[in-house]
């Protein structure tokens, strides 16, 4: 395959059940070879986690077998020696693909980012669980075995995921079971229960690419509508303001006659303020900051000096004096180097 990335997100988001999925919620659906896995090379991947540690040093982080796990020096390739999965949060601002992807996704949806996962072979990352965003899978290398699991209905807002805090009780048997191969795509509606492993035979990287669609659902929307009519003066009447500022205490409670009548009339004011109209505006106030403070900390991120020392495909590997190493040609014939 040599599509461009235009082209194959063109094609991907030309199956309408993935619109319908991600705003109404649906069900887990495959797509195989939905995208050319060349475009992912190792060494993008290893410049971008270097360059991410370097400027945000909080996006990366290792999970091993469901926990945090913390490496030695917070070096992300002992952490994978010893079975822990690499997670690097945003990693588009810092992976010039990834970045092109999300920039292609925008025209569909409102905000787009993505996660990077580098999981050892036969490990895991996170136990069974379930998201609040809508999120593609795109299996970049080696291959990874997904579990999907009958979940709540619904649409969960932010804190509403199950099996993040607390293992899932009940979780029963799945669904069904698939493999990502590279070049798959795997659609997860927000509030579907899921669970994935890489391959005994090998490693697994794929990248999470997250549309934040519980954070843009309507009703959080009026949430933050309502918190921007309360953070501006002008927007209520004066004694309104004033009313809505004035804190609850115990001596408060239960409501008294007048205080429920104020609290009405605060109710009443808000909802004249809050049409549709200033709704959409404020929203597009908003998607507009969060994509520019995405942009500019892309640009910041690719502003810094090319990393050095990072592995890549062309790496020379030094071993110890006192190391033996085995390789193992494609033949089967071993080479016991002197």
């Amino acid at each position: 395959m040599t599509w461009s990335t235009n082209e194959w997100v063109s094609r991907l988001l030309s199956h309408d059940e993935i619109m319908v999925d991600v705003v109404r919620g649906g069900s887990a659906k495959v797509y195989r070879k939905a995208f050319p896995p060349s475009a992912c090379t190792w060494d993008d991947y290893c410049q971008m986690l270097v360059r991410l540690a370097l400027f945000d040093t909080d996006s990366v982080f290792f999970y091993r077998e469901g926990a945090p796990y913390f490496s030695r020096g917070n070096s992300p390739y002992l952490a994978y020696l010893d079975g822990a999965s690499i997670v690097s949060n945003k990693c588009e601002r810092a992976w010039p693909w990834i970045n092109m992807v999300c920039h292609e996704l925008r025209k569909y949806f409102l905000h787009v980012y993505g996660v990077a996962y580098l999981t050892p072979p036969g490990k895991f990352a996170v136990q069974p669980h379930s998201d609040c965003d809508d999120v593609l899978i795109l299996q970049c290398k080696g291959r990874k075995e997904w579990e999907i699991f009958d979940s709540p209905a619904g649409q969960p807002y932010p804190g509403e995921e199950v099996g993040k805090d607390k293992p899932i009780e009940d979780l029963g048997e799945p669904l069904y079971h698939l493999t990502l191969e590279q070049g798959d795509l795997l659609l997860i509606p927000r509030g579907v229960i899921h669970r994935a492993r890489a391959l005994q035979e090998e490693g697994s990287l794929h990248i999470t690419v997250t549309i934040p669609s519980s954070d843009s659902s309507y009703g959080m929307m009026i949430q933050r509508g309502v918190g921007s009519l309360l953070r501006d003066p002008e927007s209520l009447p004066l004694n309104v303001d004033y009313f809505c500022r004035r804190s609850v205490h115990q001596g408060s409670l239960p409501f008294r006659v007048g205080v429920s009548e104020e609290i009405r009339e605060a109710l009443t004011a808000i909802r004249n303020k809050l049409s549709p109209e200033y709704l959409e505006a404020r929203l597009r106030e908003r998607v507009s900051r969060v994509n520019a403070q995405q942009e500019a900390a892309c640009q910041a991120c690719m502003a810094m000096p090319k990393p050095s020392g990072v592995i890549s495909d062309s790496s020379l590997v030094r071993i110890a004096y006192d190391v033996k190493c085995v390789v193992e040609r494609p033949n089967g014939e071993r080479n016991y180097p002197a």
